[in-house]
């Protein structure tokens, strides 16, 4: 039982166009972190290693809320299952974050930043060959600021 298993599960993710080694995209998004319930934008540039490893370098910035705001710099890896045009990944990678703060009674304003890990996952869906919508979720574990990261956004196959 266990065979036929995986002999139809591969042959399921056999099915559809997989992403190929040396692709690159380009993308932008918009995310929600749950911390301080901050909305933000980011770009993120996209290389896939072999058709299964994609590396991902991403910029972030949060837009401030109760005097508070952030941005992060993060380096992610997936592991690609590719179904038809629609793709899911678990992530794994690094972050820096910085963060700002504004002045308050009894506190004072200023900022920090550490050194953090991502893990979370995703799916995106192939609209075109080079056009792709996705959505993703990862926790970034940071000194003292852990938080959940909500996006959506967009990437373009160079």
């Amino acid at each position: 039982m266990k065979k036929y298993f995986l002999i139809i599960f591969a042959a399921f993710i056999s099915l559809g166009a997989s992403a190929q080694k040396g692709e690159q995209n380009v993308g932008a998004h918009v995310l929600f972190g749950t911390y301080m319930s901050n909305i933000g934008f980011g770009v993120k540039y996209q290389y896939n290693v072999t058709n299964a490893i994609r590396l991902e370098g991403v910029a972030d910035y949060y837009l401030k809320t109760d005097g508070f705001s952030m941005f992060d710099i993060n380096i992610n890896g997936h592991y690609l299952f590719h179904f038809n045009k629609f793709t899911v990944y678990p992530l794994v990678g690094i972050n820096y974050t910085h963060w700002n703060w504004d002045d308050e009674p009894g506190i004072e304003g200023g900022g920090d930043g550490s050194v953090g890990f991502n893990i979370g996952g995703g799916a995106q869906y192939s609209l075109t060959e080079k056009l792709h919508v996705g959505a993703e979720i990862k926790y970034q574990t940071i000194s003292g600021l852990n938080t959940a990261i909500i996006g959506v956004g967009v990437t373009y196959s160079l």
